[in-house]
């Protein structure tokens, strides 16, 4: 397919599959915004109709921002606002043919809705799904996500063991556990095999692999002895090597015993493999079969074996069949675990974020799919997927079964899928481009110097320089001018890429090895840094600081390599990574200490943690305290002392003690990396007190957690991940895989000359594609073929690793080559490839890597390393400037504030408080009466729990007398209220929702109104800019309930809550509870208690409330018809056989509601 060059403002919107090719640096994220914009103004497209999907949840974040900044400017320049937005964005508006009215509405509906933007992750996307199309996806979406599942795959990994080795005969049993020894192993072994992956070999049930073996025992029984007959004697035994026939000896006894019926051990396996024709061939001793004329020693070696009578056959079938014992293992766990999690997940009611990508994927194959896509299309008019080389084999069918024949756009670069150990999958990308309808590229680079854009289209102008058919390298253009990302050097423009070579090594062949290379790389590398930092280099014209260097590397360990090079130095460094803190040492030293400490008695755990470098003993001290049972004594004394806090005042206590008694923090100070030892050593405390806590730990199982975590740090989740050092003024170092997505001005590639290595690392198998898939092979009979593709498929991620790596930088980048290989294999790396460096020596390495600056001068520049580099310590420039402190400008002092009517009764002239502030204050009924009311607690706490009990029950339930008296009680301890008798508050509510609230309406109370016509705890916020209070106190005068009001500036929000907002007969009313204790509640006490604690101003201000919010809500509102009036419910007087007891009541009149609604609204 033809690639189109797409411009984000003006290239046409087609339906259908669109793929958009955005190379680093090209504005990926800047085209989707884009692309939303086009689709809200061209298209018409409400701005929640639009789904955009990315891959984590700080892209989500960042997107939605851009989104909103990009409508936000557009928005602006159609009101004349010239200097919001960029060129594009003015071209583009300029070229619209719409009515200005228009595209005014559409952006104004776009920003109002844009918080309902569904811009998600894919897991974010699938559990919307799943959670509003329930019905049509089968799914009742109501369990727990649960982003942490490891701990249940080990409990059905347990399971699987006690079903499948326990039952078992001991040699069956013993052949299993030399192949694992623990669930543990085997889940681990395990991890690396994708969930989507097709797995190889065919799933062979354990019992049928064991009578395999038993079915080969006769004839190896019958065989082993003419075989040792012939390899054993002396005039054979010779041609042999003495230690294989040492090895034969120890372990056929094994052998022979385990064929007749004996014990099984792992010498069998030996023994087995030692009488294979591989076995005997390796075994023979070379000296003995030098080449002669007409014969090499291996030919020599093979007429050898030919002419002795041996039968290898069934030692071969026989060690076939034991090597697969693991295989088999493993194989079948991974049968059984999908339906053992599923199991374990439902049993618990919790779903896994893969749970949410495989049920949708599973609903998109039911007989209801096509329902199920039908609702979902209805719901997105249009999709944009961001990262989409990311995706893998599942998430491509969700999208192109979902949304292929709507507007479906992919926007990625494939040049950057580095993440196949997460899952991604770049055959799913490639499948998508054969589907495509449009493929396009975006052209320029606007992160880059042009000279460094030019480098990298030279570096990768091979053909096929990614490797897979399918898999093109399109050349970008620059987008910033020359003198931009410009490093120069005492005013001399340097060439933007810089290719180093080591020189050849010391070694005879003059090849390096991997660890001198890293070696004498990495001292070359911080020489460089302190040259570019010593003043002469500058970017822009401003000299190169820490900051704008990063050196971009293959593994954690090396990140940690570099920063404790550069510390040396001088030169203050950041390492941007994922390691747990349990990985580190501080972790493991802690663990020593803490062991120590819970049994302070043995003295070789307590030397152990003195030794651990907390403590300030030198070896010295060390060997004294190994000498002298005094010294010993004393420190067991004082971890006794550590024991018993730990034991009555808990673990962060006694480490707080520990820590300052000992002076740890002051003893790592003096290290070198004493900010990260001390920043782990209290993040691993918190994440271990969080765990005391939550879990109740005792001091032996706070040991075994911690030794658990530390045992599973490779599996951490995010609140376990190091926690970055102080990054200002510091040089970045990162993993190539971390760093994408980011940029930095000057890079260093060190490691580009390295081979991702992983094939080697993975003993659990390899994974490739064939056939149109992914298979994982555990060990098949196909295993070499299907090793050689995933080699194949290794190298192409590393070339794509690579044009990561080199695409970081700004300005500048180092690329390193060394020639690190062995005589018989070139280097295996993805710059040998692409540079075609597997070839020649030396001097023809030297010319391939001399001629990208003899064709490109202004590109590239050649340096050969000195074999002994040196380097000074790098001391920063210090300003000469004076210091002074800043002087405080403004005033501190704003009148703005939330306020509510607690506020406005302050400025009341004369004011009484409501409640009794403690129930020290309570004063005795003046009544005499003694009745439910009167033995009820006074004070603000009765209070509160009136309101709560009122406002989570329903009235039909506490006129019935039914409440709940669990959470009764629970409210009663939650605001601190006593009562002995606390059947009282039952009486009380009873009787409050039974009391009529008009004389003439018996049936008008609280127990009669319906459910859904009650408002309870309704809140509001008013904006008051500022507000009159004397046009207040004059609208309001001669109001008896309503104290003038002094003056003050009040401005912002005036805000509140609202007891009860209810409908009865068609007429709206507020009601307010109250809980003060009077004398009596007749109408002239209640109007008193009214005017003392200035509720009237309240229920007016609730009236203009409410006034609002039905004029918004009730299209034929009118006050007179609607509004029904105020009841305030003074609960200890009401009494459901006298209607309005206790219940002051009052109609606000229209005019004074609207003036003080005009006062408000004017503010």
């Amino acid at each position: 397919m033809t690639s189109i060059r797409f411009n984000p403002a003006q290239t046409p919107l087609q339906p259908g599959i669109n793929l958009i090719e955005a190379s680093a640096g090209t504005g990926k994220t800047f085209t989707i915004a884009m692309l939303v914009l086009r689709f809200v103004v061209e298209q018409g497209f409400p701005v929640e109709s639009l789904l955009v999907v990315t891959f984590t949840k700080a892209a989500t974040e960042e997107l939605r921002g851009r989104v909103r900044q990009r409508l936000s400017q557009a928005r602006q320049l159609l009101a004349g606002k010239t200097d919001a937005g960029d060129p594009v964005l003015k071209t583009w508006l300029a070229g619209l043919t719409l009515m200005p009215e228009t595209i005014r509405s559409r952006l104004d509906q776009a920003l109002l809705n844009i918080d309902q933007a569904a811009i998600y992750t894919i897991h974010g996307f699938c559990q919307r799904v799943l959670k509003d199309f329930a019905l049509e996806s089968g799914q009742l979406f109501d369990a727990e996500l649960s982003g942490e599942v490891d701990s249940i795959k080990l409990a059905c990994v347990d399971d699987f063991w006690r079903n499948n080795v326990y039952r078992r005969p001991p040699e069956q049993v013993a052949q299993l556990k030399a192949a694992y020894a623990n669930p543990e192993d085997l889940l681990a072994a395990i991890r690396p095999v994708p969930a989507f992956a097709g797995l190889l070999p065919a799933f062979m049930p354990l019992d049928e692999h064991f009578a395999g073996i038993e079915a080969l025992k006769p004839n190896a029984s019958s065989a082993i002895g003419a075989c040792l007959g012939e390899v054993l004697p002396d005039e054979t035994s010779a041609f042999f090597k003495t230690s294989y026939i040492d090895e034969l000896r120890r372990t056929v006894p094994d052998l022979e015993q385990w064929l007749e019926g004996g014990d099984w051990t792992p010498a069998v396996v030996e023994a087995s493999a030692l009488l294979t024709w591989d076995g005997l061939l390796e075994g023979l001793h070379g000296n003995k079969f030098r080449a002669a004329k007409n014969q090499t020693g291996e030919q020599r070696k093979l007429d050898f074996l030919s002419k002795l009578n041996l039968n290898t056959a069934p030692f071969e079938a026989l060690a076939q069949a034991t090597a697969q014992t693991g295989v088999v293992f493993r194989r079948a766990l991974l049968e059984a675990l999908p339906e053992l999690m599923a199991k374990q997940l439902e049993q618990m009611n919790v779903l896994s974020f893969d749970d949410l990508i495989n049920r949708v994927a599973a609903a998109l194959q039911t007989e209801a799919a096509g329902m199920l896509a039908a609702q979902v299309q209805g719901h997105y008019q249009a999709v944009l997927i961001d990262e989409f080389q990311d995706t893998d084999r599942v998430q491509w069918q969700i999208f192109s079964r979902l949304f292929a024949d709507g507007w479906l756009f992919l926007i990625g670069d494939p040049k950057q899928a580095i993440y196949k150990f997460r899952g991604a999958d770049i055959f799913a990308y490639l499948q998508a481009k054969r589907q495509a309808r449009q493929h396009y590229t975006l052209a320029y680079n606007w992160r880059s110097h042009p000279a460094l854009v030019a480098a990298v289209n030279a570096l990768f102008a091979k053909e096929h320089a990614f490797l897979l058919e399918g898999l093109a390298f399109y050349p970008v253009e620059a987008a910033l001018p020359y003198d931009k990302q410009q490093v120069q050097r005492r005013g001399e423009i340097l060439a933007p890429m810089a290719l180093w070579q080591l020189p050849p090594a010391d070694s005879k062949s003059g090849y390096w090895s991997k660890g001198k290379a890293i070696e004498q790389v990495q001292l070359a590398v911080v020489e460089e840094v302190l040259k570019l930092l010593d003043g002469s280099y500058t970017l822009d014209g401003m000299p190169i600081k820490p900051e704008h260097i990063a050196i971009l590397v293959r593994s954690n360990q090396q990140a940690r390599d570099y920063q404790a090079v550069l510390r040396a130095a001088g030169v203050p460094s950041v390492i941007n990574g994922v390691d747990s803190v349990f990985a580190g040492n501080e972790a493991l030293i802690l663990y020593k200490v803490l062991e120590a400490v819970s049994r302070p008695g043995d003295a070789g755990l307590l030397k152990q943690a003195l030794a651990t470098g907390w403590f300030d003993l030198d070896g010295q001290d060390l060997y004294r305290l190994s000498r002298q049972e005094g010294l010993l004594d004393s420190w067991s004394s004082r971890f006794q002392g550590y024991y018993e806090d730990w034991r009555q005042k808990g673990l962060m206590a006694m480490m707080r003690h520990l820590l300052h008694r000992e002076n740890i923090p002051g003893q790592l100070a003096k290290t070198v990396l004493a900010e990260r030892r001390l920043t782990d050593i209290q993040h691993v405390l918190e994440l271990l007190q969080e765990a005391v806590v939550s879990e109740h730990l005792s001091i032996a199982k706070t040991l075994a957690w911690l030794r658990s975590a530390i045992s599973n740090a490779d599996a951490a989740g995010q609140e376990q991940q190091l926690r970055l050092e102080s990054d200002a003024n510091a040089l970045a170092i990162s993993t190539a895989h971390r760093s994408k997505g980011l940029e930095y001005p000057v890079v260093f590639c060190p490691f580009a000359w390295q081979s991702g290595g992983s094939l080697d690392r993975n003993k659990a198998g390899v994974a490739c594609h064939k056939d149109g898939r992914m298979w994982f092979d555990l060990g098949s009979a196909d295993f070499q073929e299907h090793k050689q593709l995933a080699a194949q498929e290794e190298l192409a991620e590393d070339l794509r690793l690579l044009y990561v790596a080199l695409t970081r930088a700004q300005a500048r980048c180092y690329l390193v080559w060394a020639d690190v290989r062995t005589e018989a294999a070139p280097n295996p790396s993805a710059l040998t490839w692409l540079l075609d460096l597997a070839n020649g020596g030396y001097e023809d390495q030297q010319q391939r890597l001399q001629a990208f600056p003899r064709q490109w001068p202004q590109a590239f520049a050649y340096c050969e390393l000195s074999a002994e580099p040196a380097f000074d310590y790098y001391s920063p420039a210090l300003s000469n400037s004076r210091l002074s402190a800043r002087r405080l400008t403004r005033t501190l002092y704003t009148a703005w504030q939330m306020s509510s009517y607690t506020a406005l009764t302050a400025l009341s002239q004369s004011d009484v408080p409501e409640l009794p502030k403690t129930r020290a204050e309570d004063e005795p009924s003046e009544s005499g009466l003694r009745d439910v009311t009167d033995m009820l607690p006074k004070g603000a706490a009765t209070g509160n729990v009136v309101h709560d009990l009122l406002e989570n029950n329903t009235f039909a339930e506490l006129a019935q007398g039914r409440l709940d008296a669990v959470r009764r009680d629970q409210a009663c301890l939650r605001f601190g209220v006593t009562m002995a008798q606390p059947a009282q508050l039952d009486r009380l509510l009873q009787t409050v929702v039974s009391t009529p609230l008009a004389a003439d309406d018996a049936a008008f109370c609280l127990m009669n109104l319906k459910e859904g016509g009650c408002l309870k705890e309704m809140p509001f916020y008013l904006a008051v800019p500022g507000m009159n209070i004397t046009e207040i106190n004059r609208i309001l005068a001669g109001e008896p309930a309503v104290q003038t009001l002094a003056e003050k500036s009040l401005c912002g929000f005036l805000t509140g809550f609202i007891d009860l907002v209810f409908e009865y007969q068609g007429r709206f009313y507020l009601a307010d509870y109250k809980t003060n204790a009077l004398t009596d509640y007749g109408p002239d006490s209640l109007i008193k208690a009214m005017h003392e604690h200035n509720y009237g101003l309240q229920y007016w201000i609730y009236t203009v409330v409410l006034h609002r919010y039905l004029q918004q809500r009730l299209p034929d509102y009118d006050y007179r018809r609607h509004f029904g009036g105020v009841r305030y419910l003074f609960v200890r007087g009401m009494s459901g056989d006298a209607p309005m007891r206790g219940v002051y009541a009052v109609q606000p009149d229209i005019e004074r509601v609207e003036a003080l609604t005009r006062v408000l609204a004017a503010s």
